[in-house]
């Protein structure tokens, strides 16, 4: 650490693995320590409570640490709605992997399609979005360490998955691959949940200069270590080994975290915006927000009034921090569709 680095806190909204490799290469490459950063990851917390957790660490220590949190687009907004005082600023993905998987001919998606009673199992934060999309379902709350023994033994017919990493291990140890719903797909014409891996940070920091600085210089940090994570997945999967610990979520392999980081890599490069990483675009945020706080469509987030309770959507979102200089034109959009 540099003298005079500005300590920042990162609360992520999983374990340390090939969803951050961009974190983790920027981190092993010295950039985060080059931007005049010391960073420190947060003990994972219980799916759903990161923007508390960034929230009251805030409150606590407002001057002596900057803090960060991430999580997807579908669990933010309603905590943003239940009072926790964040705003989004820039994405690690530009759409969701969230998946069901189900083992090799059980036929999910035409049994969801169906509209049949299948055990669905969740984590904490995702049990209501599930419901409102499967409402014929048995949707479960699991916990993140049982879920997937509880699908190969047959006690839910599907799990709650990322289609970069857990959809990985469950073919290594099934030696075939599992049955992947997208929830973004054609069995869920009208689902649209938006970004995955949304940081954002206490909303009163944003109205400070020296924060602002200290978080745009973070963000350049992460998604430059990201693009290195792209032209090399090889040696981002080897930062990746170097910090990640032992979990039945994936393989500690070189080949199995590559794979994974390949796909991270892929929801990453839909951020592109003129060249630079990371960018939330307005519209596709509040498209997603619109559907997932209409409570009068059986298929979105619960516990609000519409999408206009958190400041007309867009409102919700600090568009300034991070992207690309004003007056500049994306030649080459990605498709998002």
């Amino acid at each position: 650490m540099s003298h005079g680095a500005r300590r920042l806190a990162l609360q992520l909204d999983y374990f340390m693995s090939a969803q951050f490799a961009g974190v983790a290469l920027a981190s092993r490459n010295g950039l985060y320590r080059k931007a005049g950063i010391d960073l420190k990851l947060l003990p994972t917390c219980p799916p759903g409570h990161e923007a508390k957790v960034v929230s009251l660490a805030y409150q606590r220590d407002p001057t002596d640490c900057t803090y960060v949190g991430c999580m997807e687009q579908n669990t933010l907004l309603p905590a943003m709605l239940s009072g926790r005082k964040v705003t989004p600023v820039a994405a690690m993905f530009g759409r969701s992997p969230l998946c069901l998987a189900g083992l090799p001919g059980a036929g999910i998606h035409g049994r969801a399609v169906a509209q049949e009673a299948l055990r669905v199992g969740a984590h904490a934060d995702t049990v209501e979005l599930l419901q409102r999309i499967m409402p014929h379902a048995l949707v479960l709350e699991l916990d993140r360490a049982q879920k997937l023994d509880m699908l190969k033994s047959g006690q839910v017919d599907a799990v709650q998955v990322y289609d970069v990493m857990e959809t990985l291990k469950l073919a290594h140890d099934l030696e075939s691959d599992p049955e992947v719903l997208h929830l973004e797909g054609n069995a869920f014409p009208e689902v649209v949940l938006g970004y995955a891996q949304v940081l954002f940070a206490p909303s009163q920091a944003l109205g400070d200069p020296a924060e602002r600085q200290v978080l745009r210089a973070f963000l350049k940090a992460t998604f430059d270590g990201w693009g290195q994570a792209i032209r090399d997945p090889a040696g981002a999967a080897q930062a990746v080994l170097e910090v990640q610990g032992e979990s039945d979520h994936w393989v500690g392999s070189k080949d199995f975290v590559e794979e994974s980081v390949k796909r991270c890599c892929d929801y990453v490069k839909l951020t592109r915006k003129c060249g630079t990483l990371g960018v939330i675009d307005q519209q596709r945020w509040a498209k997603a927000s619109r559907w997932l706080l209409d409570t009068s469509s059986s298929n979105g987030c619960s516990g609000s009034e519409g999408a206009g309770s958190i400041g007309g959507v867009g409102g919700a979102l600090d568009s300034t921090l991070w992207g690309p200089a004003e007056g500049q034109v994306d030649a080459h959009p990605v498709s998002r569709s």
